[in-house]
């Protein structure tokens, strides 16, 4: 199968014309050079990739058609993609196919980030000159799935109880569901549907002593607005900070014998909520260190820990 890839984002030009303008309203825009190239403008910058897929086709253009020639390319790309050095235009064609091959079993399940540009000296004086597209794997192939496990609940069982203080009743926040292990980065686990309604999210374990919690929306809707979650340490990781820093300063979530919790510190619960437009106001979750995620083959073989006796927050 290939790709007739219709749009991508745009892109600086590597050389251009612009002419100037006196105060007069008979300002013109200066000649096209004629003998130049540019890429169609296009809309997408994401490309999904499914079994069979073999190769990305995209177009480059010439203002008018004209004698038989040949527009020079340069990209930028991960080898595992061939793409050609130049194309050919026929005579009297304004439009030219330029297609990218690989072979799919060569793909890791990762993103790639390609750069295609029109050489400088053969660029259109108008028209974007640079390709700039991301391409990988469809996500629902980059996961395998571990099995049922358990998800103990640390942010609506917080939002929605009222007195939470004296909240024993965590049957009602304890939920089975599938859990998935990323193919490509092994410790990264997504958690499929855990309310049995709305979005799956993601908790990145690849050091099981650094664990932390993106951004991400839940799927859940509170009074009419998305509820997104995330940890302390993952703001952290966003601001600059090393994940050793933040291990050492006790924000980080831990995997052990096959459990997934989050700590306490001072008092306080190291999960977070928030709500759009208000992503940079965060909620405290998890104040008793209720969180728990047990991985399938733990969870198959182990009793449910009990919730920690812990502070409150005040």
């Amino acid at each position: 199968m290939r790709y007739k890839f219709a749009g991508l984002l745009g892109f600086a030009l590597l050389a251009g014309v612009v002419t100037a303008c006196n105060d007069d309203d008979n300002y013109s825009a200066g000649p096209r050079n004629d003998n130049g190239f540019y890429i169609p403008d296009q809309n997408d910058e994401y490309l999904d990739l499914e079994p069979g897929d073999n190769s990305i086709t995209f177009q480059v253009a010439r203002p008018v058609g004209g004698p038989a020639t040949t527009a020079n390319l340069l990209h930028d790309a991960d080898p595992v993609f061939n793409i050609p050095s130049a194309v050919e235009f026929a005579e009297g064609e304004s439009v030219a196919d330029v297609t990218v091959t690989f072979n799919m079993e060569d793909l890791l399940m990762k993103d790639y980030y390609i750069s295609i540009a029109i050489s400088p000296d053969e660029v259109c004086a108008y028209g974007d000159s640079q390709l700039d597209l991301t391409v990988g794997v469809a996500d629902h192939l980059r996961w395998t799935s571990l099995g049922t496990g358990l998800y103990r609940d640390a942010f609506l069982c917080e939002l929605m109880e009222d007195n939470f203080d004296e909240f024993d009743n965590w049957a009602d926040y304890q939920y089975e569901c599938e859990i998935m292990e990323h193919k490509y980065y092994s410790g990264i686990y997504r958690l499929v549907k855990p309310y049995g309604s709305g979005g799956s999210f993601e908790i990145n374990c690849e050091d099981p002593n650094g664990c932390y919690i993106e951004q991400q929306n839940l799927g859940q809707v509170i009074s009419g607005t998305n509820l997104y979650v995330f940890s302390y340490a993952a703001n952290y990781l966003n601001n600059g900070n090393s994940l050793g820093a933040i291990i050492n300063a006790g924000y980080c979530g831990k995997l052990e014998n096959g459990m997934i919790t989050f700590p306490l510190l001072n008092d306080a619960g190291t999960l977070l909520t928030a709500f759009p437009p208000y992503l940079g106001s965060f909620i405290p979750c998890n104040s008793r260190g209720e969180f728990l995620v047990m991985l399938p083959d733990t969870y198959s073989s182990t009793p449910v820990p009990a919730v920690p006796v812990a502070a409150q927050t005040e």
